[in-house]
């Protein structure tokens, strides 16, 4: 500003995660509002930063409030980013009653989010062809929900989970395979440990 170069949104987001950084969530939050007030809007990884800490924190309000109200206010299309967070949060609010109820909803309407289509069967804006979530949101959703409710939820929305389920373990797998490999005519399609 006193260079004469006028913020933008990447100067007042820089800024914002940097107060988010130091923990200093007020003034992160006063960053937001002056944005707002000199006609700047908020991108998509402004909000997740700034929602990041309340979601480790487990406060859904403000969680909500941030992603799925003033976000969507703004025009913006949540990412799989944003779903992570609001779900993290989920996770971490551990007196919250119905919990796992209110993830699958939230993650249903990423997923719906993703695959939204127009009214001529073209892809909305945000959406994407054979989307399938990352690694992170399935494995909060796990957390939240449970090995054998998250293997349901996951089959009933044809997603692909097998890794997820089985990532602590994923390494052993592979080295498992690799000296099977070695020591025998034909591979292992497929070697998991299920916990």
């Amino acid at each position: 500003i006193k260079a004469g170069i006028p913020p933008n949104v990447i100067s007042y987001s820089t800024l914002l995660c940097s107060y988010v950084k130091a923990n200093m969530l007020d003034d992160a939050m006063n960053v937001l509002t002056r944005m707002r007030t000199e006609g700047i809007r908020p991108d998509v990884i402004t909000y997740v930063c700034l929602a990041t800490p309340f979601g480790r924190r487990g406060d859904v309000s403000m969680v909500e409030d941030l992603l799925n109200h003033q976000l969507l206010e703004d025009g913006l299309v949540p990412n799989e980013y944003v779903f992570s967070v609001r779900l993290n949060a989920l996770a971490n609010a551990s007196n919250m009653p119905g919990v796992p109820d209110r993830a699958e909803r939230i993650f249903h309407e990423f997923l719906e989010s993703q695959t939204a289509k127009d009214n001529k069967g073209n892809f909305k804006r945000g959406a994407r062809r054979g989307f399938q979530p990352n690694r992170v949101s399935l494995s909060i959703l796990r957390r939240v929900l449970g090995k054998p409710r998250f293997v349901r939820f996951c089959e009933g929305h044809q997603i692909r989970h097998e890794q997820i389920l089985n990532s602590r373990n994923l390494a052993v797998a592979n080295r498992f395979n690799l000296f099977h490999q070695q020591t025998t005519a034909k591979p292992l399609q497929s070697f998991f440990i299920i916990f």
